[in-house]
């Protein structure tokens, strides 16, 4: 539904960027019809319709490439907590002799 709605208002500003400064002018101002826009807000709604289309179109694909990111992520997690434990079963195979290891503290 989001997606939907982000669309339609991103058509609505690239079609009619006139109209749509309008209506949000009149939203945000107590006088919004006595307010002008300056030369360059047609051009900025044009581009923000534009972004905003194209954000509805990408939608799926950065969708997809966030849950195939989080499936990686989970199968190295899922590695990482696969531990070796075969020398802590077997004592007499330790590398390091715990009675003789001593600390120098300087």
């Amino acid at each position: 539904m989001l997606r939907f709605l982000v669309g339609v208002i991103g058509l609505f500003e690239l079609c009619y960027p006139r109209r749509a400064v309008s209506i949000w002018t009149r939203i945000a101002y107590e006088n919004g019809e006595d307010a002008e826009p300056r030369s360059w807000l047609l051009t900025a709604a044009k581009v923000e319709g534009t972004l905003l289309v194209l954000l509805v179109v990408a939608w799926p694909l950065v969708g997809a490439v966030s849950d195939r990111s989080a499936d990686t992520a989970a199968e190295t997690d899922e590695e990482d907590l696969s531990i070796d434990t075969a020398d802590d079963e077997n004592p007499e195979n330790s590398t390091a002799d715990d009675e003789d290891t001593e600390i120098d503290i300087i």
